[in-house]
C-alpha cells in the first residue's frame, strides 16, 4: 500500500470516528444533561459579596512611611518596591551598588525586627530592606535585614520617595 492510499484510509476513518462520536453525543449525552441543570447555576440563588475596604496608606505613602526608618543618607541609594497583600503593605528597599551596616542602620534587635545573613555579605552587612506596613493604619509591623537580593525579585512596581511617589 503507497502512502497516498494510506492517507485517504486515515482520513476517511477519522471523518467516520467524528461522525460517530457527534451523533451519539446528540443522542445521548448532551440533550439529558441540558435539561437536567447540571453545571448551570441557578439565577434565584442569592450571591455572597464580599466587600474589601479600600486601604487607607496609599503605595506612595506606604513607601514614604518605611523610608523614614531609614538613614537619611542611604535613601538616594535604595530602589523601593511595594505590593498590598491582605492588608499589609511591603515595601522593598534594594541595595544594588551598595550596603548598609546594622549600626548605620540604626536598628536594634526586638520584637517585629529580624536580620538575615546567609553568608553573601559579612555578618552585619545588608543589600535588602523590608517594612511590612499596616494598610489601613500605616503603622509599622515588622523590619528585616538580609544580605540577600533574591527575595526582592518579582515587584512590580518601583517608587522613589524623593520625586513623592512618581514611577
Amino acid at each position: 500500500m503507497d502512502t497516498a492510499m494510506y492517507n485517504v484510509i486515515v482520513r476517511r476513518t477519522y471523518l467516520i470516528v467524528t461522525a460517530l462520536c457527534l451523533m451519539l453525543l446528540t443522542v445521548t449525552g448532551c440533550e439529558s444533561i441540558i435539561n437536567s441543570g447540571e453545571g448551570v447555576p441557578d439565577p434565584t440563588t442569592e450571591a455572597t459579596v464580599e466587600t474589601v475596604a479600600e486601604p487607607a496608606v496609599t503605595e506612595a505613602e506606604a513607601v514614604a512611611i518605611a523610608s523614614a526608618v531609614l538613614p537619611d543618607s542611604i535613601i538616594p541609594q535604595v530602589t523601593f518596591t511595594a505590593e498590598i497583600s491582605e492588608g499589609q503593605w511591603t515595601v522593598k528597599g534594594a541595595l544594588y551598588r551598595n550596603i548598609i551596616t546594622q549600626e548605620e542602620l540604626g536598628w536594634n534587635d526586638g520584637a517585629g525586627i529580624e536580620f538575615l545573613n546567609f553568608g553573601l555579605l559579612p555578618e552585619g552587612n545588608f543589600r535588602l530592606l523590608v517594612i511590612e506596613l499596616d494598610a489601613m493604619t500605616g503603622d509599622i509591623l515588622y523590619r528585616l535585614a538580609s544580605d540577600s537580593l533574591s527575595m526582592a525579585e518579582n515587584l512590580p512596581v518601583v517608587i522613589s520617595p524623593a520625586c513623592g511617589g512618581c514611577e
